[in-house]
């Protein structure tokens, strides 16, 4: 289980939303009542009928996998 102290707006996560198959990566946009919303920022082609156009996308704090920060390598 991933344990999240503090959620900050403006910081990028990888999130598994319950549909989706794979992993996305976003920005936190909002944080409100329990609520969370992020900007999409990539997510996997087999997801892509799962993400509106405006790329925005409501979560909760279960779905979040991991902070990313910059010792995160992606090759």
């Amino acid at each position: 289980m991933v344990q999240v102290k503090e959620i900050v707006v403006g910081n990028r996560y990888e999130v598994q939303p319950k549909n989706f198959h794979r992993g996305v990566i976003g920005t936190i946009n909002r944080v409100e009542d329990g609520s969370i919303v992020i900007k999409v920022e990539n997510y996997d082609i087999c997801d892509r009928g799962k993400v509106n156009p405006d790329r925005l996308l409501e979560i909760n704090t279960s779905d979040i996998k991991y902070l990313i920060d910059d010792s995160c390598f992606f090759s």
